[in-house]
């Protein structure tokens, strides 16, 4: 038991001396930076760090990189500027700045990812090395082989442009397009190639849009379509240019007059009442249609109300003349009894009519 208590005490005893021992320092780095922003095998990178001891003076060694693959780290390669020695010392309360640059090592791994780590030290021996790395980097195109051909469209002929198929992979291409042409590394479009890339009221003539001229019609998908007419002298048969369209009337003046103009602008007979008649395209009654549509002493003559004269009942055939005898007195009593028979009737419908 005592052993063991023992054992506990000398391990606590170590692992508080070992990180008394571990210095403090800031460490500053900057994200790695690939020549032409291409990150790959073979390529340039360069990154900054600053380092700010705070207890002690260090002594920084080497730089080195550090992949990784299935969860396991190798260190595989150390830069060139930093290859194992001693580099320079970095005192207590100061603060240095390390450009760390070279080329991306080629690496047996897949999924290659890697880190930059510089080694320090708190003694110029190098005993009790520490570490510090920047964070882990992933190859821009791991396998693929850099192609920098171009940077800009001014590096290729001008009918080519600078294609950037990846941030390692770049070259100059052929300018394509579609109804244009080729001018200084870009496609320039025609206004047109055909009708449709026009106003409904234009045609495509030499890759231009202009204006389509339609008299006497209107103007429909790129075509002028023409009227049927656009005056009286473009119909036949003495029909009438209406809205454009050959006609049989326009109004009623150009019908019969017992006839009107439809809206279907076509001449119909004018249907009128009784005892009516067409007059300049219109019903019209007449004065009369019999007696009784005139005043006394008028009648209805061919639907005019006339007077009756006196000699207009003369008869036109001649009276036979005979020889008057003297009255005998039976028949002065017949008229008298007719007479009398007369006033009976007269004052017996005055009787009738009074009870009413």
């Amino acid at each position: 038991m005592g052993n063991r208590i023992l054992l506990v005490v000398v391990l606590l005893i170590l692992s508080t001396g070992a990180y008394a021992w571990i210095p403090q320092v800031d460490f500053n780095w900057t994200d790695i930076a690939c020549k032409d922003g291409c990150c790959s095998m073979g390529g340039y990178f360069s990154t900054e760090l600053t380092i700010a001891p705070q207890d002690r003076d260090i002594y920084l060694y080497r730089a080195s990189f550090l992949c990784h693959d299935k969860g396991f780290e190798y260190e595989f390669a150390t830069l060139e500027k930093y290859p194992g020695a001693y580099v320079a010392e970095i005192e207590t309360g100061e603060s240095e700045t390390f450009i760390l640059d070279g080329k991306i090592p080629h690496s047996p791994f897949s999924n290659f990812k890697y880190k930059v780590c510089i080694v320090y030290s708190i003694s110029r021996s190098g005993d009790e090395g520490y570490e510090s790395c920047t964070g882990w980097k992933i190859l821009d195109n791991y396998g693929v082989t850099r192609r920098i051909e171009c940077k800009s469209n001014s590096d290729c002929e001008k009918t080519e442009y600078c294609h950037k198929e990846s941030a390692c992979t770049t070259f100059c291409k052929p300018v394509s397009g579609y109804c244009g042409y080729v001018r200084n590394h870009e496609w320039v479009s025609y206004e047109c190639c055909d009708n449709s890339s026009c106003s409904q009221n234009q045609i495509c003539v030499n890759n231009t849009c202009i204006n389509l001229t339609c008299e006497c019609g209107y103007l429909q998908n790129h075509t002028c379509v023409k009227y049927e007419c656009c005056s009286d002298t473009d119909c036949a048969n003495s029909r009438y240019c209406y809205m454009n369209e050959c006609v049989e009337c326009r109004q009623n003046t150009d019908c019969a007059g017992n006839e009107i103009c439809t809206t279907a602008n076509k001449c119909s007979p004018l249907s009128c009442r009784e005892c009516e008649h067409t007059v300049n395209h219109s019903c019209v009654q007449y004065e009369c249609c019999d007696d009784t549509d005139c005043g006394q002493d008028y009648r209805c003559v061919t639907h005019e109300c006339q007077q009756i004269t006196t000699t207009s009942f003369i008869p036109t055939t001649t009276i036979p003349t005979t020889t008057l005898e003297p009255d005998t007195p039976s028949d002065n009593n017949s008229l008298m009894i007719i007479g009398f028979i007369l006033v009976l009737l007269i004052a017996g419908i005055f009787f009738l009519v009074l009870r009413k």
